[in-house]
């Protein structure tokens, strides 16, 4: 049995697919018209995995889509939070939103 011929991968993600870095930095639609659960969204304003452009845009996608969506960004930040205040305000804002979102839907 023979094998089946294999494309290259120049012919399978031709240049006309790839994704610009401007496309990249957009919201899916697709996946925010989905999203039903709460979203919190805490990060340093310069984090260089996910750039507060795009958080910012997910979240505003989100409340135009009538969900519920809140970003903090946390000045001098990046991807992880370095100073113990950040730290502890960003766990306590997830534990006051969790207490709001989780424990009316719990009882």
């Amino acid at each position: 049995m023979k094998a089946p011929a294999c494309r290259p991968i120049s012919e399978r993600y031709s240049a006309t697919r790839r994704p610009t870095p401007r496309s990249m930095m957009r919201p899916r639609r697709t996946y925010i018209k989905a999203a039903k659960a709460p979203l919190l969204s805490v990060q340093g304003q310069n984090d260089i995995r996910v750039p507060q452009e795009q958080a910012q845009q997910v979240t505003d996608a989100i409340k135009a889509e009538g969900g519920v969506a809140e970003v903090v960004f946390y000045p001098a930040e990046g991807h992880g939070f370095a100073k113990r205040e950040d730290q502890i305000d960003s766990l306590q804002r997830t534990i006051d939103w969790f207490d709001r979102y989780l424990r009316r839907t719990a009882r």
